[in-house]
């Protein structure tokens, strides 16, 4: 019986089994196999099982049903779409239909990323995504992301690409390695960091590859295996170097065969500073093929015998460098075949007392940019070291690093915008910390910690939800000299008390246990409030869930009770005849979810009439806890 007698669903389904590669060789048999094989039915077992979900969310969703499943599948092989809200890109491997995702710099966690100092956002008509991240200077260049292996193709080995380019005016990545690793969140990095220059010096192998997009990359992910050196013997070295056997011998006989080699690819060295008794570092890499390392631990004395007692007649010839970390690196170079070569690198250390330098010969800047990784509480202990860490804690560099990354934005729209021209960073922070400024039209206060640089905030009355606010026989609304607001809420007289208010997570500071405080005043002439307790909650809007003791409802007691009893917490004084009583806490993960705070005030019994209260606000502030 002949194929083609065979219905053309049939043979569709049958090459659905076979692989793309295959697929498209049977479309080159005849006009009826290559009508089986343009099938939708062929191509749609080719894409990702989920193809359908992930480009719903795509400008490409619309024309998704005109296209073919042949015409689809190489417009993602060619033409990935930009999902994720412009953050990630989707593709298929032409190879394989396996998945393709490129974060973009948007969804990477840049340090400093969002000071302009630093780094600025850019948009390139030659990059998929709208903005990328452009570097202007830093010390600290560090870069992490994360995606959840769900979304990848199952039962697939995938290679990290780092994806850059570099500007006309460029410095330091010649000079000194980056350090690039990749791996599962809670378990040890697979195959440890690998150190590679992303602008490759002249003397050294090219280590990035231009991509088709003009655009540079370099291979994150590395599996090492390494072996004890006791299990690379002499012999086994030698078996490596000799070039008069055939290639099926010299494959039977190599040692990464053996599991005592595995090779993947070539990476520098990493520079550290030695000592006698320590470990050293031999590196073992195959130049010809580029295909891979060998990363060994061993001892000083290993190393100087294992590097001398080799026999030289294959050696074609010996490099001493000298790096920039005070080690001396030599490098072997064996004939590995006729057209290969081994590198064989060891680490050799300078003498301990070469290697010392005081701190006070660093420059200032330099002293300046490792105070700023610190707190405001220990730069300031810092200062008390010498006159040059004095001079250095004082500079800009340290205290913009602990005033909050948006805090030019507030004060811009503050009433007291001109703030930020006569003073210095450090002026600014001290002011800031003990002076807050009106933002939003008057009706909130903004200030910083001392300890901690974190944003703190005090919403007046106006900006709150009183009920019968704006009922004069109810409540007042009077200014007083002790309040930075220019009105507060008075209490005259109400069965029912409740007050909310509420604020966006996105203007607190991240990563942060936030405390909210009631804020106010007791007449002399008073009632029910050292009696009557107080029900106080704090939640984020739409989350029913407790996070904490703090998060939740509870009662409080605003004034002290008459007969002494405290077994509800109280009102405490904080200065200037005001008191505060905690409502509760949070934490600001900055998670998408938990975009709003609501908090309240509430007593409704409606047998006891209230008043004798005056309302300053609300305030939120960083647990000192």
């Amino acid at each position: 019986m002949e194929i083609t007698m065979l219905p053309k669903d049939c043979i569709s389904h049958i090459i659905s089994f076979t692989s793309l590669r295959d697929a498209c060789s049977f479309s080159m048999v005849s006009p009826f196999l290559r009508s089986a094989a343009d099938s939708d039915a062929v191509w749609e077992c080719f894409l990702p099982p989920d193809y359908k979900e992930i480009l719903s969310k795509t400008a490409l969703a619309s024309s998704m049903d005109s296209m073919s499943k042949k015409e689809l599948y190489f417009h993602l092989c060619q033409h990935p779409v930009v999902i994720d809200n412009g953050n990630l890109s989707f593709g298929i491997d032409r190879e394989s239909g396996k998945k393709c995702y490129m974060l973009g710099a948007r969804r990477l966690h840049i340090i400093w990323g969002d000071t302009q100092t630093y780094w600025q956002w850019i948009s390139l008509p030659d990059s998929r995504f709208s903005e990328v991240a452009e570097l202007m200077e830093v010390w600290w260049l560090h870069i992490f992301g994360q995606l959840e292996t769900k979304v990848l193709s199952l039962d697939t080995t995938y290679v990290a690409y780092f994806v850059y380019k570099f500007a006309e005016s460029r410095y330091g990545f010649q000079e000194k390695p980056v350090e690039l690793e990749v791996y599962f969140e809670g378990q040890e990095v697979h195959g440890g960091t690998r150190c590679l220059f992303l602008d490759t010096p002249i003397d050294m192998p090219q280590m990035s590859h231009l991509r088709r997009d003009g655009w540079m990359e370099i291979e994150m992910g590395v599996k090492l295996r390494p072996q004890k050196l006791s299990e690379l013997n002499s012999d086994t070295v030698m078996r490596m170097s000799r070039s008069n056997r055939n290639e099926e011998e010299e494959q039977k006989e190599r040692p990464y065969k053996k599991n005592a080699l595995t090779f993947t690819s070539f990476f520098t060295a990493r520079t550290r500073v030695y000592t006698a008794d320590e470990s050293r570092a031999c590196f073992i890499a195959d130049m010809y093929l580029r295909r891979g390392i060998l990363k060994h631990w061993i001892s000083f004395r290993q190393v100087h015998e294992f590097s001398w007692n080799m026999d030289r007649k294959n050696m074609v010839g010996l490099k001493r460098v000298r790096n920039h970390s005070a080690i001396y690196i030599y490098i072997i170079i064996y004939s590995y075949r006729k057209y290969h070569s081994l590198f064989f690198w060891f680490l050799f250390p300078e003498k301990e007392n070469q290697r010392k330098m005081e701190i006070t010969k660093l420059p200032e800047e330099c002293i300046s940019r490792i105070i700023s990784f610190t707190s405001p509480r220990d730069a300031c202990r810092s200062a008390l070291v010498c006159a040059l860490f004095r001079s250095a804690m004082d500079s800009d560099l340290v205290w913009r690093k602990f005033l909050p990354h948006d805090y030019h934005q507030i004060l811009s729209n503050s009433l007291q915008p001109s703030l930020m021209d006569s003073l210095s960073m450090k002026q600014l922070f001290v002011q800031l910390s003990h002076h807050p400024v009106l933002v939003d039209d008057g009706n909130m206060s903004f200030a910083i910690d001392k300890n901690s640089g974190k944003k703190c905030y005090l919403m007046g009355a106006r900006r709150l939800a009183i009920i019968w606010g704006s009922s004069p026989q109810y409540w007042q609304w009077i200014s007083l000299r002790s309040s930075r607001f220019s009105e507060v809420a008075e209490l005259r007289h109400v069965w029912w008390f409740e007050i909310k208010g509420r604020i966006e997570t996105n203007i607190l500071s991240l990563q942060t246990t936030y405390a909210v405080y009631f804020v106010y005043k007791l007449r002399w002439h008073r009632y029910q409030f050292h009696e009557k307790p107080v029900t106080v909650q704090v939640n984020f809007e739409g989350d029913d869930e407790i996070h904490g003791e703090g998060y939740g409802s509870r009662e409080v007691l605003l004034g002290p009770p008459e007969n002494g009893n405290m077994q509800l917490p109280c009102g405490v004084y904080r200065g200037e005849g005001w008191m505060e009583v905690e409502s509760g806490e949070f934490f600001n993960d900055g998670g998408e979810g938990h975009g709003v705070v609501a908090f309240s005030l509430m007593e409704t019994d409606n047998y006891t009439c209230k008043f004798g209260l005056i309302v300053e606000g609300i305030e939120l502030r960083p647990n000192a806890g």
